[in-house]
């Protein structure tokens, strides 16, 4: 007896519908789904902006760090790509860049 005809009995007390879809098949339209729910995500996250105190702190915090000045300062000359400025901090492959501590009270 095949194991979905024993899973069927099994749950059958339950009230469900069970359909059987094939695993390749199911698959495709998940990952489809995904993709593009993960567009419409990262499309959304480009859009924001930080704001508020966590903002102003970090940003006083990166003003007062010499390595933050220095890296800030070759982005504005365009002598590197590997870092950017985006609301006025600095980011590195599209993620906050912070020397230990700088958010240390």
């Amino acid at each position: 007896m095949p194991k979905q005809v024993l899973w069927q009995k099994c749950l059958a007390q339950f009230d469900f519908a069970l359909k059987y879809k094939m695993r390749k098949t199911n698959f495709v339209t998940v990952a489809r789904s995904q993709k593009a729910e993960f567009a419409a995500v990262r499309a959304e996250a480009s859009k924001m902006h930080l704001e508020g105190k966590l903002f102003k702190r970090i940003h006083e915090r990166m003003q007062q760090d010499a390595t933050a000045q220095r890296l800030m300062a070759l982005v504005e000359a365009g002598k590197t790509h590997r870092f950017q400025l985006r609301d006025k901090l600095l980011t590195k492959g599209g993620h906050m860049f912070m020397q230990t501590g700088i958010t240390s009270a």
